[in-house]
């Protein structure tokens, strides 16, 4: 996950969404379940969505 994309652009743009009260979930290329998602196909991570729609 690292080189000069992330390290550039991706890193610098999820620490100014951390900085402005987003979230961060760090995930996995070869769990999906870390992210809350069944597959990598899966793009909503349900449970976390129906968690705060209820919260």
């Amino acid at each position: 996950m690292a080189g000069p994309e992330y390290a550039e652009v991706e890193k610098p743009f999820i620490d100014q969404l951390v900085d402005q009260g987003w979230e961060f979930l760090a995930g996995s290329v070869d769990n999906p379940g870390t992210t809350h998602r069944d597959s990598f196909s899966q793009v909503v991570m349900t449970p976390w969505f129906l968690h705060t729609l209820r919260s």
